[in-house]
């Protein structure tokens, strides 16, 4: 099951490679944006808040760089989902 999984992440096509890259890296950012916030905050309520923000929206950013791929995949026929000789144009 896994090899399956890993194989369809392979044959992408490159624009869904460029969001899942592109969302990765927003992820990490968000989340070392929250860790030196956390490092500053110094018992300020506010920061914490914001920080716990930021680990939030990571995590909604990764679960969209899971969510998006295979529909851009399915909307621009390209790919793996792909139906064979589709994108022979």
């Amino acid at each position: 099951m896994l090899h399956k999984v890993f194989g369809r992440m392979l044959r992408m096509c490159p624009a869904a490679w460029e969001y899942l890259i592109r969302s990765l890296q927003f992820s990490c950012l968000l989340l070392f944006c929250a860790l030196l916030l956390l490092s500053h905050s110094r018992g300020e309520s506010a920061l914490r808040l914001q920080a716990a923000a930021f680990q939030e929206s990571s995590q909604v950013c990764l679960l969209l760089a899971v969510l998006i791929p295979p529909c851009l995949e399915d909307r621009l026929g390209t790919g793996a989902g792909s139906p064979p000789g589709s994108s022979d144009r």
